[in-house]
């Protein structure tokens, strides 16, 4: 449900903006709102688990995802379903730690949690496939708002099986709210900065405003990280070349894939005039492969170490958004749903190799913040993808245009990253066999930090 969210209302973003107005700029928020907060906030998550009890944080969080689920359904502004998806992503933030440690905490038999863990990420795996799929439907049957009611009967059932949940012990931990704090207003200037740039132009006082404020909020974030006994992010532990090669990887592979689905939901309805539910089904050649490539990814990853997934996904993802750049209105539906199946089974082969190559590059006895990370940079990425995207889009001269410099902008990412990866991670094939370990991955939990081998 919690990664749903960041597909799942791409498809209703024309029909939400017929609804209640605010341009590209207010779609693009729509996205942000939630994935800006979720993944400033997933830095610290793990230390408020540990101070309440996962149980806890997890129920506390699902109970406020239903409530902001139900408040974007019924919102009648465009200002208060805004107010509502950060509401969204703040309790995404506290539940997804919560669960891992939650699912590992119920199983005590090693096999039955390694099982039980790899439940948990086919989860979010499927519900990247389903959600533009899924939101389609929803949209066109019921409306845009179903999209979010969806939640509400799941959450209500998973509360009513919570209680069968062993209690979480709780832990002494420190949070590092100066650091929270400033992480969050500057991700989010940066994010106002670039969507509004691409509007009202970046020479503008309120981007100018807006991106000092992220300057002073970053500068703050790094001297507060500097200082701090339990920093949410060790500043120390991403300087390595590995570590800061794997995070270049990562940005650069969320960046494009989520700003593909953005851009391509509108294209196809604004440009194409196709239907919500076409609309989906055209995502399903790219986002059905996720799953096939993924299985294939954890041998190759075994063998070569996570250089080799990662850079072969990167040049798949750049055929295929090259393969993008040369379509338009013209273009017949299935030479762009062939384009299309590229950038979903390149960043189904190099997705899960990133965050092995992550865990490799940090210290074990920190494994923890390694995930913490990890799910960070992702959502970042996908932030930072609509921004861009949508910037672009709304500074060209049209849609076509705006759309093609985005996704040049994407393949140049792409090309960095390969250099990075091949410069930076492959040095640590041994270290990423290490932690593939004998016959699969070293899965952390973000609230305890402790190993777990599945």
């Amino acid at each position: 449900m919690v990664v749903l969210d960041t597909t799942v209302v791409n498809i209703a973003l024309p029909s939400i903006g017929r609804d209640l107005g605010g341009g590209i700029s207010g779609l693009q928020w729509v996205v942000d709102g939630y994935t800006v907060v979720f993944g400033a906030l997933v830095l610290s998550a793990g230390h408020v688990s540990d101070r309440i009890g996962a149980t806890t944080a997890f129920g506390r969080g699902l109970a406020l995802f239903g409530l902001s689920s139900a408040a974007c359904g019924v919102a009648p502004t465009l200002g208060l379903l805004l107010v509502a998806r950060v509401c969204q992503g703040a309790a995404a933030a506290l539940m997804l730690p919560a669960s891992l440690a939650v699912v590992g905490q119920a199983h005590v038999d090693p096999r039955d949690r390694a099982r039980a863990i790899s439940m948990w990420a086919a989860a979010g795996g499927a519900a990247v496939a389903a959600g533009p799929v899924l939101g389609g439907v929803l949209t066109q049957t019921l409306g845009w708002r179903s999209v979010f009611f969806i939640n509400v009967p799941i959450v209500i059932a998973t509360l009513a099986l919570l209680p069968r949940v062993p209690r979480s012990p709780r832990r002494a931990a420190r949070l590092d709210v100066p650091g929270q704090v400033s992480a969050v207003v500057a991700l989010a200037a940066l994010t106002f900065g670039v969507i509004q740039g691409g509007r009202v132009g970046f020479g503008h006082v309120q981007i100018i405003i807006a991106l000092a404020i992220f300057v002073v909020a970053a500068a703050s974030f790094v001297l507060v990280e500097r200082e701090a006994v339990e920093p949410a992010v060790p500043l120390g532990l991403l300087t390595t070349r590995g570590a800061a090669g794997t995070i270049g990887a990562g940005l650069a592979l969320y960046f494009s894939f989520y700003g593909v689905i953005f851009v391509l939901s509108l294209f196809f309805q604004r440009i194409l005039h196709y239907s919500p539910t076409v609309s989906g089904l055209m995502f399903v050649p790219m986002t059905g492969l996720i799953t096939f490539a993924t299985v294939r990814t954890s041998g190759w990853t075994h063998r070569h170490g996570t250089w080799y997934p990662i850079s072969v996904g990167f040049l798949i993802m750049l055929v295929g958004v090259l393969a993008l750049v040369t379509i338009d209105a013209s273009s017949p539906w299935w030479r762009i749903a062939l384009s299309t199946i590229p950038v979903g089974v390149g960043s189904g082969i190099a997705g899960p190799a990133i965050p092995v190559a992550l865990l490799a590059a940090i210290p074990a006895e920190q494994s923890g913040i390694a995930s913490g990370i990890a799910n960070a940079v992702r959502l970042l990425a996908a932030t930072f993808g609509v921004a861009v995207y949508g910037a672009l889009i709304a500074g060209q001269v049209g849609f076509i245009s705006g759309m093609q410099a985005a996704l040049l902008v994407s393949g140049g990412a792409m090309v960095v990253a390969l250099g990075l990866t091949l410069a930076w991670i492959r040095p640590r094939a041994t270290e990423s066999l290490r932690a593939v370990g004998g016959t699969g991955v070293t899965v952390s939990t973000p609230v305890s930090g402790r190993r777990r081998r599945s």
